[in-house]
């Protein structure tokens, strides 16, 4: 399967600020499936029809959570500390950064498959940043894979990834979306994890721009940005003018500090919501966590009764 950005006529957003081509690589590995292993650590992602929808819910709640792949600030990796995290969000969709399938670093686990199903969460979509077949990263005749994910307990409807600008050999970046649907409407949630390279963030921060002002669908924007508030209004004005809202600004308490646990001094992880979501947004929390050297962001909608 090929990502592709779907772009129709008659959105339902006011107006689709230009329409790009999106360098649609396809990213080695990605994929948007609902997900069938036994055990641990057991064979990857099949693709297989998911089950019925169940009614629409009156809440829906997202988190984003750079994992720093189950490697807690102390301590030798421990996944299990990333689940209880995730399992204490209660979220409907979650994006993760930093997440490994098959690292010598992590154990050779495929990370992947066993966050999916510790959580029950079985619909993937994971896009890998970078590859390797180096046996001094993973084991003889295997690819170990590092990237994002979004995990969805509500049926992926779409999804696409693409790869961001990148300078020399920094380490490379993406950016994904999934379409899921939600209240007789269709929502497109974009998740990043950004450089921490200045200038190459600033050329990534506008291809996103441009990515994000071609959505067919109201639109979330997710991630680690590797910016605090002040730097990230400087290099990317359009997040904090229409239609884009700060959903911690909006909604949140606190200055929302994320970065470096366990005493967070700086706001690097975002959400950011589309104005067509943002009479939804209900609340916007920072949830302390010992599973990562970040903490996780969550945002919750509420649609009104009849919705």
């Amino acid at each position: 399967m090929k990502p592709a950005l779907r772009l129709a006529a008659g959105l339902p957003l006011a107006q689709v600020m230009g329409l790009i081509l999106v360098s649609a690589v396809a990213l080695a590995g990605w994929a948007a499936v609902r997900l069938e292993a036994d055990g641990p650590g057991a064979a990857g992602p099949t693709v297989q029809s998911g089950p019925e929808a169940a009614a629409p819910a009156r809440r829906l709640r997202l988190a984003a959570f750079n994992i720093r792949h189950g490697r807690p600030v102390q301590g030798r990796v421990d996944l299990d500390r990333a689940v209880e995290t995730l399992s204490r969000l209660a979220a409907d969709v979650v994006f993760l950064s930093e997440v490994d399938q098959h690292w010598r670093r992590s154990g050779f686990i495929d990370q992947v498959a066993y966050l999916a199903r510790s959580l029950d969460m079985p619909y993937v979509h994971f896009a890998p940043a970078l590859t390797t077949r180096s046996l001094l990263h993973t084991s003889p005749g295997t690819t170990a894979r590092y990237g994002n994910l979004f995990l969805s307990r509500l049926p992926i409807a779409g999804a696409g990834a693409a790869y961001l600008p990148r300078l020399g050999r920094n380490e490379p970046r993406n950016v994904l979306w999934i379409d899921v649907q939600i209240w007789g409407t269709t929502v497109r949630l974009y998740g990043t994890h950004l450089s921490v390279d200045g200038r190459e963030r600033v050329l990534q921060l506008n291809a996103l721009a441009e990515l994000v002002a071609a959505s067919p669908y109201p639109t979330v924007i997710l991630g680690d940005f590797n910016s605090p508030p002040e730097r990230l209004a400087h290099d990317a004005p359009f997040l904090w003018e229409a239609p884009w809202h700060d959903a911690h600004v909006a909604a949140g308490e606190g200055d929302g500090s994320t970065f470096p646990a366990p005493s967070p001094q700086s706001r690097i992880d975002y959400a950011f919501v589309h104005t067509a979501l943002l009479p939804l947004l209900a609340a916007a929390e920072v949830v302390p966590s010992d599973a990562s050297d970040h903490w996780p962001v969550v945002i919750e909608f509420v649609a009104p009764q009849g919705l």
